[in-house]
């Protein structure tokens, strides 16, 4: 796009305003930061959804061949994934495609999935996928890791003064949070 717009004599400041409205006009998606979000500008919808149905599916309706495939070949890692919402870099690249040119690719697709908080980092190159973690077992209080979460206010992501902190969810932290192993 930059390319585009300087061989037409368009200023990068113009570039940039172009992209915020045509994403807020819902024409495209562009993300001004980080900056693994700012070089790709999505113009497809349906690319975006597909490559994060890659990492987020129902195994019962949507698993595929190349899953089985995973499966036989880094059972350890397809077993995390499937069982405990654990993804590792190696996996997310196997279903990203390995090609020199997906490598972009991927790491937008990982920045993207962190930012809107369906992929979140627990180790170096070790992902927790949120959605893909099991119900919570039910195990006595005193072993279960709880976490809270503030009632954000949207327009300045600051908790509004006096907010209760509301739980959002308990789960025995050593079987899920690769980090907190014994």
């Amino acid at each position: 796009v930059r390319e585009l717009a300087s061989s037409q004599g368009m200023p990068e400041w113009q570039v940039l305003a172009m992209l915020e409205l045509f994403h807020q006009l819902g024409v495209l998606f562009h993300f001004p930061s980080p900056a693994e979000l700012r070089e790709i500008v999505v113009i497809q919808p349906q690319w975006l959804v597909s490559g994060i149905c890659k990492v987020i599916f129902d195994w019962k309706l949507h698993e595929q061949p190349m899953h089985k495939q995973i499966k036989l070949e880094m059972k350890s890692t397809y077993d995390a994934w499937k069982k405990k919402g654990i993804v590792s870099k190696r996996l997310l690249e196997r279903l990203w495609g390995e090609e020199e040119a997906a490598t972009s690719h991927r790491a937008f697709f990982t920045k993207f999935m962190e930012e809107v908080s369906l992929l979140c980092e627990v180790e170096t190159d070790t992902f927790l996928v949120p959605s893909l973690l099991p119900e919570a077992p039910s195990a006595p209080r005193d072993e279960l890791f709880e976490f809270e979460i503030e009632a954000l206010d949207p327009i300045s992501n600051m908790a509004p003064e006096g907010a209760p902190l509301q739980t959002k969810n308990a789960f025995p932290l050593q079987e899920f949070m690769p980090a907190a192993r014994k």
